[in-house]
């Protein structure tokens, strides 16, 4: 059983191994003993003969198959090292963090928010909250929660599409700019809008179902996504804390959607701290780096993490309207499910 980062490994060095990072995704992994959950695979009755050896992200697996080398002309004595297969862990390594008390978020399509530990959080307290433990490098954990992200945004964008309004994002943005703070949210825990089609539609109908104002411009409409995101940002960053006890003293976003400068400072509100944004391919640097600490071009993840906060135009986002936030907080969760 390879999973594709694994089976794509292989293709290129003949070695069978499952990298940690996205095997810990498969819920078949012990996050204590960083390998297979025997116990939990034998309870499935799955063979046990079809499960690869577990390496750590940076392992090498070998050199380029000498097929593959005479194919594309690259040398047969090019390493081929396991990196983190999971896009989430690559991310979390171009984090350009200095310091501890500091949580991360992968924003795109969709958000992963949370810290990294030395060691997995297996409480009551993690479980209620619906948090995960996922690999990370150097034997580190993602303490980590999925939250939609820009999906909304996206359908929305798709649907006025569909209607024959083409409007690109940095319009889309500048409309809810305008509205300003619209004191209307929308659960987006709601199944509704996990589903493709008439995302428009299903935020004004969740509004009217629960008192709210309802507006239907564009603007609107978006700024009502926005807010909601920051406010659910906000949440998680309180469930960190309560579950391990520290204050997040500062935010590190990276990927595509921190280019929404407007969500980026509605989150620094919402949370009211500090949000350093960058670098945008996050995933990308972040599979450099942990290729680069293998190899011995950079000696660890510190030194690494120096190297993109001098490399990559880092933005500083500091909270303006914390006060907003404050004082919704209660009408917003009044409107959870």
């Amino acid at each position: 059983m390879l999973l594709m980062p694994d089976f794509l490994n292989f293709l290129l060095s003949g070695k069978k191994k499952a990298e940690f990072s996205i095997a810990s995704t498969t819920s078949l992994v012990d996050p204590i003993t960083r390998d297979w959950s025997w116990e939990l695979i034998d309870k499935f009755g799955l063979p046990r003969k079809i499960f690869p050896e577990v390496v750590e992200p940076g392992t090498k697996l070998g050199t380029l198959l000498p097929s593959i080398a005479k194919v594309t002309g690259i040398s047969p004595d090019t390493p081929i090292i396991a990196s983190t297969g999971h896009d989430t862990a690559s991310a979390v390594v171009s984090v350009p963090a200095r310091g501890n008390n500091w949580a991360f978020l992968s924003s795109g399509t969709w958000s992963l928010m949370g810290i990294e530990l030395n060691h997995p959080s297996l409480t009551a307290q993690a479980m209620k909250y619906n948090f995960t433990n996922e690999g990370g490098v150097k034997g580190t954990t993602r303490f980590l929660k999925n939250i939609i992200g820009l999906w909304p945004i996206q359908e929305c964008r798709r649907y006025w599409l569909e209607k024959g309004n083409e409007y690109i994002y940095p319009e889309l943005n500048g409309y809810a700019k305008d509205e300003g703070f619209v004191k209307a949210w929308v659960d987006l825990n709601d199944p509704r809008f996990y589903k493709a089609g008439e995302m428009p539609e299903k935020i004004i109908a969740f509004l009217n179902e629960t008192g709210q104002t309802v507006k239907t411009n564009v603007g609107f409409i978006i700024a009502v996504v926005l807010e909601s995101l920051a406010f659910s940002y906000r949440s998680v960053i309180n469930e960190i804390e309560v579950v391990t006890g520290s204050k997040i003293s500062e935010l590190h976003a990276v990927g595509g959607g921190i280019q929404n400068e407007l969500l980026t400072q509605l989150t620094a509100d919402a949370i009211g701290s500090t949000v350093f944004a960058g670098p945008v391919e996050g995933t990308i640097v972040g599979n450099i780096g942990i290729q680069a600490i293998a190899s011995g071009a950079v000696p660890n993840l510190k030194v690494w993490r120096e190297i993109v906060a001098n490399s990559f135009e880092i933005k500083k986002y500091e909270p303006l309207n914390t006060s907003y936030f404050n004082e919704n907080e209660k009408n917003f969760k009044s409107i959870l499910k």
